[in-house]
C-alpha cells in the first residue's frame, strides 16, 4: 500500500500492466505484414505456370478469388471448389505415411 490509498495503488499497478499490452499491439502489425509478405513470396516462387494445376496452387488461387469477390453466389461456387480439393487430398493421402501424395 502507498500513502495514496489502496484504490490509487491498484490503479497504478493496472496501468503498469497495460503498458506491455499496448506495446505488443503496436508491434503485431509489423509481424503480420512480414508473414503476409513471406507467404506471398512463397506462393509466387512455388506456384509457377508448370505447377498451377497442383492442388496447393489451385487452393491458393481459389482462396484469392474468394477474397477478391463480394458476390455471394460466386463465393459459394468457389467454396464448393475448395471443398472438392480437400476431398481429393483426402483420397490421395488415404494410405498415410511418407510419400502418400498429400498435396497439402
Amino acid at each position: 500500500q502507498t500513502s495514496l490509498g489502496p484504490a490509487r495503488a491498484r490503479m497504478g499497478s493496472s496501468s503498469l500492466l497495460a503498458i506491455p499490452m499496448v506495446l505488443a499491439q503496436m508491434t503485431a502489425p509489423t509481424s503480420a505484414a512480414t508473414a503476409v509478405s513471406s507467404t506471398k513470396e512463397m506462393y509466387s516462387y512455388w506456384c509457377t505456370a508448370e505447377r498451377s494445376e497442383k492442388p496447393l496452387c489451385k487452393h491458393h488461387a481459389l482462396i484469392a478469388k474468394m477474397t477478391a469477390t463480394t458476390d455471394p453466389e460466386q463465393r459459394k461456387a468457389l467454396a464448393t471448389e475448395v471443398k472438392s480439393l480437400y476431398t481429393q487430398a483426402k483420397t490421395m493421402s488415404a494410405g498415410g505415411g511418407p510419400g502418400s501424395g498429400n498435396p497439402f
